[in-house]
Order: structure tokens, then C-alpha cells, then sequence
């Protein structure tokens, strides 16, 4: 865990609905409100790293498409040339 030197402090406005289905987590798994914030902004972090992944790795397989399948008719022969 960082420093506190190395902490900065955040405030956050949100809807009271949502302060109070906040504090039962809070309650039930007996754990701080900064400890909630950072997880879930972690997690949410993690998510959103992962989907500009995923879109890369799209976007790569779209811009290669073409090239994979002359290859793909290229070696198609060698197949048919097995005994």
C-alpha cells in the first residue's frame, strides 16, 4: 500500500440513493469507504483497459483479414497433397 505522501484526496458528490446502498456494503463487508472507492475504481480501470484491448485486437484481426486469407488459399493445396 502507497505512502500516505503518496495519496491524493478525492471528493465525491453522489445521489443520496446511492450514499445508501453504499453504506450497507460498507457494513456488511466491514471495510472503509476509501477502500470501497479505490476497488471499484480499480475494477472499473481494469474494465475499461480490457475493452481497449479487445477493440485493438479487433481492429488487427479486420486489418489483417484480407492477408489471412490469401494465406489461407495459398497453402490450401497442402492439404489435398498429404498421401
Amino acid at each position: 500500500m502507497p505512502t500516505t505522501s503518496a495519496r491524493k484526496k478525492i471528493t465525491v458528490d453522489i445521489p443520496q440513493s446511492l450514499y445508501k446502498r453504499t453504506a450497507e456494503v460498507l457494513q456488511e463487508r466491514h471495510i472503509s469507504t476509501s477502500e470501497l472507492v479505490r476497488e471499484a475504481m480499480e475494477q472499473y480501470l481494469d474494465a475499461i483497459w480490457q475493452k481497449k484491448l479487445a477493440d485493438q485486437l479487433a481492429e488487427g484481426y479486420i486489418a489483417n483479414a484480407e492477408l489471412d486469407r490469401q494465406i489461407c488459399e495459398e497453402f490450401a493445396f497442402a492439404d489435398a497433397e498429404q498421401p
